[in-house]
């Protein structure tokens, strides 16, 4: 079982989510907790990405630790992000 941290520009994205949003990451937090995820990105990047409802929780394994980067609440602000990552 993984030790989450919550980087704190993540922190500040999941304070400004709508309840309902929060609520279906909180589910997933938990589920990141009792197992690691265990697909990543192509093209040899370290991050892993967890679907949550429409949104995306972007992590990355960091020895016993996983580290949650990103709370994006649609697709589509995901999508951006990837785009500048390559």
């Amino acid at each position: 079982m993984p030790k989450l941290e919550i980087t704190p520009p993540a922190r500040e994205e999941y304070r400004r989510l709508d309840g309902s949003v929060k609520a279906i990451f909180a589910k997933h937090i938990k589920q990141l907790e009792a197992a690691a995820p265990r697909k990543f990105l192509h093209s040899g990047m370290r991050y892993s990405v967890e679907i949550a409802g429409q949104g995306r929780i972007v992590c990355a394994p960091n020895g016993e630790v996983l580290e949650i980067l990103h709370f994006f609440a649609t697709h589509k602000e995901y999508e951006k992000w990837y785009r500048g990552q390559k």
